[in-house]
């Protein structure tokens, strides 16, 4: 196992999000500076290739 933040043995090639009740998407989210982003656990899938 590489423990290395300097040198991962992983990348990361895409993320994918939507706001509450809108479509998953790659485009920018707006986020205001009043208002905080979180999600579920549930909902996130790890495609490995």
């Amino acid at each position: 196992m590489n423990q290395s933040l300097a040198a991962p043995t992983f990348s990361v090639t895409s993320v994918t999000a939507p706001r509450h009740g809108q479509t998953q998407g790659t485009s920018d989210i707006a986020i205001a500076y009043n208002e905080v982003a979180h999600g579920v656990v549930g909902n996130i899938t790890v495609n490995v290739t």
